[in-house]
């Protein structure tokens, strides 16, 4: 019976521990002279606002964030970051939807600006990389690599409307300019 008792004990401190600390509110973010800090008090007119999961007084889980000029975050936190699947609107109508990581955008994802430009593909750091599709508004269209956010790589540059219309450059890129 004994042994059982020391079982049953440490089982049910494992599965209720995520329990303590985590909670659901709101929270206000404030500049310090130390950094970024939450709190639970503040007016979400003028300081940046999250509601959802808290674990130790960060955002950590689901959660909203809204910015009081306009940007506004839908999805996962870490430690108080972005992090995992969500979606990120901009004040003039931007929008990201797809991966973060540590605050920016990390992995597979689809921006799409409110000029009708759109790119769907990787992102690191933040900016464009790996392999994606860039389609411009005016009907251009770029399939291929990236590198820091500029067309890098194999590639193929489409154009859509206008003299160049049908035409097309496939071969290398390499800082965003046709390359050979």
């Amino acid at each position: 019976m004994k042994h059982l008792f020391i079982l049953i004990i440490p089982s049910i401190l494992l599965l209720t521990s995520p329990l303590f600390g985590q909670e659901t509110d709101v929270l206000y973010q404030y500049t310090t002279s130390t950094g970024l800090q939450w709190k639970t008090f503040g007016d979400g007119k003028v300081q940046p606002k999250y509601e959802g999961e808290i674990i130790y007084g960060e955002p950590n889980g689901q959660g909203i964030y809204t910015n009081p000029d306009g940007r506004k975050y839908v999805g996962k936190f870490k430690d108080g970051e972005y992090h995992g699947h969500g979606t990120y609107i901009s004040p003039d109508g931007d929008m990201y939807v797809g991966e973060f990581s540590n605050g920016k955008l990390n992995g597979l994802g689809t921006y799409t600006w409110s000029d009708g430009n759109k790119y769907v593909g990787g992102y690191k750091d933040g900016n464009k990389s790996g392999q994606g599709t860039y389609t411009y508004s005016n009907g251009n269209k770029y399939e291929g690599g990236w590198y820091n956010g500029e067309k890098h790589g194999q590639g193929t540059f489409s154009y859509g409307k206008g003299e160049w219309e049908g035409n097309k450059y496939v071969g290398e890129f390499e800082h965003g300019m046709f390359h050979g």
